[in-house]
């Protein structure tokens, strides 16, 4: 308490409280009047009956002023309508107000606490200033300024051992633990991510065994350099003697009874890429490691192994069984419990003399649940709770206020951090840099959830990048004010090492998940791409390294998009060295396909032009044909004399020749479509099997010539019909004919004595010949280049049966379809040669 400067009363100030605000009565009311050197006394929470009542009355009349701190329990306690009382009287007798009420909380009043004027601190800072008035308040010595500068809290990064006496929550766990390793000399420890288990061996286990065993600590993750420069000198001290390697180990502490080494982040041994070997198989250097701390175990009875592993990488420790068996050491280290985490939260304020609000830890508390991966984020949250902190009390709603919408205070604090820290780079290439740096330093797990990734600098790098700009950004991140990043400095190694702080960040930041989404794909390739430049380069840039066409064309699609996301310049080289090769192979490739087309089409035209002849061979062995002998027969012939036409008797001679022994049938002309020598429209009809053997008819004439030439014959000409069809057998043309279409080859159609079918009957049939009315014989014939407009058609049909005469003769379009005329084929001379003999 303060100097007394009330004159006659012992107190300047008593103060009446309830539980429910403690924390601002020590953390806010205590530290101002600490700096008044005015003196002040606080109701007794832990007295009870008449001494409480004793000590309240003497406080209450050797106080100048009252002050009344009003709360939800203050205003529900049977102790406030006394105090009030004994207040009340005190006002009345000396005739001074001196009962101040202070509103904490907003509560309802009853009415002559409403009517009293006091001080309303959820109003706002013009309160705050009233109460400073009371008080006489001045401003935090700069020696409290500089205890209260440093957070007691580390944030996302882990406890170290110099943090150990702000490690709380985890006591009886440490006892057990470090009793676990001096027993068995190997201790595993196992949780999720984020559960605390780097920070309890580190900040624990480690300076109590250090304190009370006098232990020496060697520190590793697997990642480090350093790693493999202690592991090559322990073997090499292994060859030698036992004797060198207690020196090697005990050189920095030679007093020491203990050698301890921690393996932390065990899991980095098995968390490989994809694209170097199977994450179920041990790795050059996990074997290398495992051999030799196998060896020290055997050998050193002084030798302790603490191990930090992931549990989702538990099925992989099968895999050091060769070495050792580490199932038998497994200690699973859970989510701090309620009262666990209430402790890791209030006691690093308190040993700074800072009270916390008991229904912010409560709300922390339940916000963080039972999720062994918050406890880097309760941290972090409680560094910005830090901040926020008024005096030396940290108050719920300074908790409320770091969460945004739809988030808690927990994940908001985390959440607008990360988004601050990117919408703060100074431009939207630094924002492009800094996307493309998370992502580089994301392990993507197909079965589990993505971790961290930690690379060098040199591997977040891209070509055509301004360094400067790359190095802001990274500064940026990783800086006092975010921490997103983390940077190792390795002394072993030249280059610096980047991480991003903690896994959970990879999955509470919205952001950074909405670009996992799309960019992973992206960014697999580019991995792929670069580890194959990798090994390429290390192979002195050999052709069998370099990307197959296959390959190529998988990644061409995504090569722009990659380009874009930025490459570095060993991958650049790489792709482009693949590209002139394959262009070289493909040059290869296109001769030697071009070579194989051309023989290939060599090949099929000839295997098509035999495979035509054949179907015609077949087609003309299946169409019989008759020999005709030829002579002298009479014709008429029109003529024109002084413009007068009339008909002459002549003659003309014919030499033999052949003549299909029946009409065309259908499938005969469908082989001639199939070998693409005959283009007909209705392909089905013709190819029907059940009309194979009908006429072909609705076929114009140039279709029909076409079909006949295909054959190396041509349709007749109307007197070489003429003269196949006289010696029809007239004792049949009466029985025979038929009103439907028959089959070519019918018993019951007509056909000559030289056995022709079907000349009178079945079908009309086209021929070459110019149709003249009056005239039987024309010297004009159809050709393609004709401009003759009919031509005749011989025989009768089923159409026209009614007509007995062979000789029925009808004019016909060339163009005209008719389901009742056909044709039939002659090997005979050309038309103009037969012509040319009329006499």
């Amino acid at each position: 308490m303060g100097e007394n400067t009330a004159g006659g009363t012992g107190y300047d100030f008593f103060i009446s409280f309830a539980d429910d605000a403690k924390e601002w009565v020590y953390g806010v009311l205590v530290p101002k009047l600490g700096r008044t050197g005015k003196r002040f006394a606080l109701e007794a929470q832990t007295l009870n009956g008449q001494l409480w009542l004793k000590n309240l009355q003497d406080n209450i009349e050797n106080s100048r002023t009252i002050l009344l701190i009003l709360s939800p329990q203050y205003l529900t306690s049977e102790r406030k309508d006394l105090i009030k009382q004994m207040a009340l009287l005190k006002v009345t007798e000396q005739r001074q107000w001196q009962v101040i009420p202070i509103l904490l909380k907003s509560v309802e009043r009853e009415l002559v606490l409403r009517l009293i004027d006091g001080i309303d601190l959820t109003k706002g800072y013009e309160h705050e200033e009233r109460l400073d008035a009371l008080l006489a308040s001045g401003e935090p010595t700069p020696e409290e300024e500089e205890d209260l500068a440093i957070p007691p809290y580390p944030g996302m990064v882990t406890f170290k051992e110099e943090d150990a006496s702000r490690f709380f929550g985890r006591e009886d766990e440490i006892d057990q633990y470090a009793k676990a390793l001096r027993d068995q000399h190997l201790l595993v420890l196992t949780g999720a991510s984020g559960c605390g288990k780097s920070s309890l061996a580190r900040a624990g286990i480690i300076p109590q065994l250090k304190a009370k065993h006098q232990f020496l600590v060697k520190s590793f993750r697997p990642s480090d350099a350093s790693l493999a420069i202690w592991l090559a000198e322990l073997e090499r001290l292994l060859a030698i003697s036992l004797e060198s390697v207690q020196t090697f180990l005990w050189q920095e502490q030679a007093q020491a009874h203990s050698f301890l080494v921690l393996i932390d982040q065990f899991e980095e041994l098995f968390a490989v890429e994809n694209t170097e070997r199977s994450s179920f198989a041990l790795s050059e250097k996990a074997s290398k490691l495992l051999s030799v701390l196998a060896k020290l175990r055997q050998r050193l009875p002084e030798f302790y192994l603490l191990v930090t592993v992931r549990a989702e990488f538990f099925p992989q420790l099968a895999l050091c069984q060769t070495y050792i068996d580490f199932d038998k050491y497994l200690q699973r280290v859970n989510a701090l419990g309620r009262e666990g985490l209430s402790a890791a939260i209030t006691k690093p304020a308190l040993k700074k003399r800072v009270f916390i609000d008991e229904r912010l830890v409560e709300r922390l508390v339940n916000d963080a649940g039972n999720d062994p991966g918050i406890l880097p984020f309760v941290q972090e949250t409680l560094r910005d709770l830090w901040e926020k902190r008024y005096e030396r009390y940290i108050g719920l709603e300074a908790y409320e206020n770091l969460g945004g919408q739809n988030v808690s205070g927990l994940r908001g604090s985390i959440t607008n951090k990360a988004e601050a820290a990117y919408k703060k780079l100074p431009s939207d290439e630094h924002r492009k840099i800094a996307k493309r740096i998370f992502i580089r330093l994301i392990q993507f797990n197909e079965d589990k959830p993505d971790t961290r990734r930690r690379q060098t600098v040199s591997a977040l790098k891209v070509i055509d990048e301004s360094s400067l700009l790359f190095e802001e950004t990274l500064r940026h991140l990783s800086s006092e004010n975010y921490r997103l990043l983390t940077i190792h400095d390795d002394e072993y190694q030249k280059e610096i090492k980047v991480d991003i702080v903690h896994e959970i960040l990879i999955r509470a930041w919205v952001t950074l998940k909405n670009w996992i989404a799309s960019l992973k794909e992206i960014e697999q390739s580019y991995r792929y791409l670069s580890f194959q430049s990798e090994k390429w380069e290390g192979d002195f840039k050999g052709k069998a390294g370099l990307l197959s066409v296959q390959q190529i064309r998988l990644l061409r699609p995504k090569w722009k998009l990659i380009k874009e996301y930025g490459v570095s310049d060993k991958v650049e080289r790489y792709w482009q060295a693949s590209i002139d090769y394959n262009k070289y192979l493909t040059y290869k490739e296109v001769i030697k396909y071009f070579s194989v087309v051309i023989i290939f089409s060599i090949l099929t035209y000839t295997g098509w032009i035999i495979y035509g002849f054949y179907i015609k061979n077949s087609v003309l062995l299946a169409l019989d044909q008759v020999k005709i002998h030829g002579g002298i027969l009479p014709i008429v012939v029109e003529t024109e004399t002084n413009n007068e036409i009339t008909n002459i008797q002549k003659s003309i001679k014919l030499n033999e020749f052949m003549i299909h022994k029946y009409e065309v049938n259908k499938g005969s002309v469908c082989k001639c479509i199939k070998v693409l020598e005959c283009k007909l429209g209705d392909v089905n009809n013709i190819c029907n099997d059940k009309e194979y053997n009908l006429p072909m008819n609705n076929i114009n004439l140039a279709d029909a010539q076409n079909f006949c030439e295909w054959l190396g014959m041509r349709l007749p000409l109307e007197i070489e019909w003429e003269m196949a069809a006289k010696n029809i057998d007239s004792s049949i043309l009466l029985n025979k004919v038929n009103s439907n279409i028959i089959e070519v080859n019918n018993e019951y159609i007509d056909r000559t004595k030289d056995n022709i079918y079907g000349l009178y009957g079945n079908v009309s049939e086209w021929t070459l010949s110019e149709y003249q009315e009056d005239a039987f014989y024309s010297k004009r014939y159809w050709h393609k280049s004709s401009d003759i407009d009919s031509v005749t058609v011989k025989g009768t049909s089923a159409k026209y049966s009614e007509v007995k005469n062979y000789f029925y003769r009808v004019d016909l379009m060339p163009e005209v379809l008719d389901n009742y005329v056909g044709f039939r084929c002659v090997s005979n001379l050309p038309p103009e040669e037969i012509l040319s003999h009329i006499e």
